[in-house]
């Protein structure tokens, strides 16, 4: 073939080719479908088959997957405008560690963009015009080709493309099948010039702004090295090798060359050039070749020979692809396909593909390193150059069902465009360990803790609520840990309920420890700014501070109030002293809107003086229960404050808190369990008002949200709590032992985002509110689970698994649950 750029001009999304031809380019959202979804891997496929089917009569196209700067910097400038402006300087610190941790760790940082390019055909622009218009275009068309054979230059002018406009927007409604978008004229600069500088260090602001031929095919090719190819521009130099795609096997299900090209550890290209094959050609071939095997198997017959079995299967197959051609849509599609890759050097670049290779080995895909066609290769898969089926090998000829197998677009996004890390994504199915998990993955998760419910184009949900949850010991408490961290160092208002009081035990830790006082200061200013209040009802000075009648309004108190005593009295058989009780506590609440200082203990006092003997007895005891035990942070006479979170950042604890373990029966609880479940039902009351100030931008974190789910109050309050993040900048992460305590009301957008740990006795549940298929291989996905990894389900409904990361070293003792024995650590030691 003659090498030679094919591009003269272009203009939008299209390109106008030496030749003549108008290629038009798209840009194909990526859909990401999460590991273990089969049935929406094959709708995926079954919408690119039809497509393939529709763009058919425009005969020749182009696929191409390549890796595109991820643009962490400028993902935290915008992040950089939620930064608290009291920790600016933190965050910001964090911010380049980040990009300078993944750097160094990935190398470059990039993420995969898909373009689709289809040439506009005359023959169909011709169709769908006037006889006049007919005649100037083919005026046109045969000047354009006498200056081309002439070899002069002839001035473009955009009128040569407003032939095209309206065959280009009818095309781009196919396109919009697929989720595919036309591409702006700097997108479409930008894909023509990274073929010239693949593998080089560059803005992609820089080269997407020269249109010039010149600017765009600015580089040196040496071709001298066996295998490689040698890039030289004036920005620099790379080396680049094309892997082709030989040989598929006979059943190409679940081939995803686009898809699997993303798990390899170093970004690559994917480049597939088709060329639809005209029916009549296609039946002729077929009838030669079917003649040709017949005579095959006539002859071995005639030998005596048995007929080998690659004959029969032949025969078969040529029998099966004629059956198939009888439907009109079915077309033979030619197409070739190659895997580019680049290094610094030819020993990386050829390191690289000897990579690619084996990791189509494992599919059974063989592959071919050319030695002499690389330089070839590089011109052909230029954009705007048609695929000829006579100057190429490694040429494969599919239905439109083989190309859908590749699948285009295919993708396993999770998380957000703009925020911190928190993990990666885990693409494969089993791992040796969690270090070789992240080890082998690119494709880096991005978290904000306040976007859900901002309305933002392509999201699933409105709701900014996330729940995390898992067995003990798979890291929900780790995950929770980082996201809070992260969140304090936003502009977000944030609260933290600690039951079992870990938080402040790990951030004392980390405050004494002189190393990281010494290395890590910007973190020591971040921990040293939190405010620990902790409720001990020892203190009679948190006497009252969660007090329904102070704390709440009339309805919400007496409604509290009535949930509270419930959880350790019944008045079951007693409805006279429940009568005068309720009477009671109306006239209390009354008496505290009024002004007047009352509690919650006041109702209690007020049954002890009754007239009647049962409210008396019934008063006394309660007072009993309540008196020395942690309800007085409940119950009292109102002379002291109700709790008020007025610090940016508190960490709430309770003293002396008894919670039962989540696995208990309610039957089996102890009365001090009992009353700690009251507190905690005054606590989820507290944090619905916390998040309540529409002026200000909140988060609360719960641990032990389980509890809000073993009684119909509990669910109640939870209820309640969720709600306000929908009218209010807030959002609540709640943190429990398992993925049902999100959905156990039937109602659907509890949540807007899902982290699901391991519960080994609760598998079908974490697929099902995943949405995931329940089945046997699905449910064995949890086997190669290890401590640290999670299903993600985000916010715009992708599903996947991911392995938590924290960049940090300072960080990890504050996320400390356990401490490691000598005796745990021998046995690492001797492992």
């Amino acid at each position: 073939m003659l090498l030679k750029t094919p591009m003269r001009t272009l203009h939008e999304n299209m390109l106008l080719t030496k030749t003549g031809d108008v290629w038009a380019f798209y840009k194909i959202n990526p859909t990401s479908i999460g590991i273990g979804n089969t049935k929406k891997v094959v709708q995926f496929k079954k919408g690119w088959e039809k497509f393939y089917e529709e763009i058919a009569p425009y005969e020749d196209f182009q696929m191409f997957m390549f890796p595109k700067d991820y643009q962490l910097e400028s993902r935290f400038e915008a992040l950089s405008d939620d930064f608290d402006p009291q920790m600016f300087d933190v965050a910001q610190y964090y911010a380049e560690e980040t990009c300078s941790i993944l750097e160094h760790r990935l190398g470059e940082i990039t993420e995969y963009e898909f373009i689709l390019g289809v040439k506009l055909k005359d023959s169909l622009l011709q169709l769908s015009e006037g006889v006049k218009e007919n005649v100037e275009n083919v005026l046109s068309v045969l000047t354009d080709n006498i200056i081309n054979v002439l070899g002069f230059e002839q001035t473009v002018s955009e009128k040569t493309f407003d032939r095209y406009k309206g065959l280009q927007e009818e095309l781009e409604n196919i396109v919009l099948s697929v989720d595919g978008n036309a591409l702006e004229e700097e997108e479409l600069v930008y894909l023509s010039r990274f073929q010239f500088i693949r593998g080089i260090s560059h803005s992609v602001e820089e080269e997407s702004f020269n249109t010039k031929v010149s600017a765009i095919n600015n580089t040196l090719l040496d071709p001298t090295s066996p295998s490689v190819l040698k890039l030289s521009s004036d920005i620099g130099e790379s080396y680049a090798s094309f892997v082709v795609i030989d040989e598929f096997l006979e059943d190409m299900s679940e081939t995803d060359v686009f898809y699997s090209c993303q798990m390899l550890p170093f970004p690559v290209e994917v480049n597939v050039k088709a060329k639809v094959e005209k029916k009549s050609h296609t039946k002729s071939i077929l009838s030669l070749k079917k003649q040709g095997v017949k005579d095959s198997a006539n002859e071995q017959a005639r030998a005596g020979e048995a007929i080998e079995t690659s004959t029969e299967t032949s025969y078969g197959m040529i029998h099966h692809l004629q059956e198939q051609l009888k439907s009109e849509e079915n077309r033979i599609y030619n197409w070739l396909a190659t895997v580019v890759v680049t290094g610094e050097s030819k020993k990386e670049c050829l390191e690289k593909a000897a990579v690619v290779k084996r990791h189509f080995k494992g599919q059974d895909i063989k592959t071919r390193l050319p030695v002499a066609d690389q330089l070839q290769l590089f011109y052909k898969f230029l954009v705007g150059e048609s695929l000829s089926t006579t100057d190429v090998n490694w040429i494969q000829k599919t239905l439109q069902d083989g190309l859908a197998e590749l699948g285009l677009g295919l993708s396993a996004e999770l998380g957000f465009n703009v925020g911190w890390h928190i993990g990666f994504i885990d693409r494969y199915e089993e791992h040796l360990d969690r270090e070789s998990a992240l080890a082998s993955s690119r494709d880096n998760v991005l978290y904000h803790p306040l976007l859900s419910n901002q309305q933002i184009k392509g999201s699933k949900t409105r709701s900014p609520h996330e729940l995390i949850t898992g067995d003990t010991g798979g890291g929900k408490s780790y995950l929770a840990k980082m996201i809070f961290i992260y969140t304090t160092m936003l502009d977000i208002k944030t609260l933290y309920i600690d039951p079992k009081q870990e938080m402040r035990k790990w951030f004392k830790l980390v405050l004494k420890d002189v190393k990281i006082r010494r290395d890590f200061p910007d973190f020591i200013k971040l921990v040293e700014s939190y405010k620990f209040i902790t409720l001990d009802a020892s203190n009679c000075d948190n006497w009252g501070a969660i007090d329904p009648i102070v704390l709440l309004s009339a309805m919400e108190a007496k409604e509290m109030h009535q949930v509270a005593i419930g959880q350790f009295y019944s008045f079951k058989g007693k409805e006279k002293v429940e009568t005068i009780y309720l009477q009671t506590l109306s006239e209390v609440i009354s008496r505290r809107a009024q002004g007047e200082q009352v509690g919650s203990m006041t109702v209690i006092e007020q049954m002890r003086v009754h007239a009647d003997k049962d409210v008396r007895e019934v008063g006394n005891l309660l007072y009993e229960k309540i008196e020395g035990s942690i309800l007085k942070l409940m119950f009292h006479d109102g002379s002291n404050p109700a709790l008020n979170v007025t610090e940016k950042t508190t960490i709430l604890e309770i003293e002396d808190f008894d919670l039962p373990d989540a696995d208990m029966d309610a039957m089996t609880y102890t009365e001090s369990q009992l009353k700690s479940n009251s507190i905690m039902l005054a606590i989820g009351k507290f944090c619905e008002l916390f998040g309540k100030n529409k002026d200000e931008k909140t988060k609360v974190f719960i641990d032990e949200a389980w509890i809000f789910m073993i009684s119909a109050s509990g669910k109640r309050t939870k209820k309640q709590m969720l709600r306000v993040g929908r009218s209010c900048q807030n959002s609540m992460a709640l943190i429990s032992q398992g993925v049902r305590d999100g959905i156990e009301e039937k109602e659907s957008g509890n949540f807007g985002m899902y982290f699901a740990f391991d519960e080994p006795n609760n598998r079908k549940g974490i697929l099902e509110v995943m949405g995931m298929e329940v089945s046997e291989s699905n449910i064995d996905l949890f086997d190669n689970f290890f401590q640290g990894q999670c299903l993600y389900k985000d916010f715009y409904g992708n599903v996947g698994k991911m392995t938590v990361d924290c960049l940090f070293e300072e960080w990890q003792s504050a996320f400390k649950t356990v401490e490691k024995s000598s005796v745990a650590i021998a046995e690492e030691k001797f492992a």
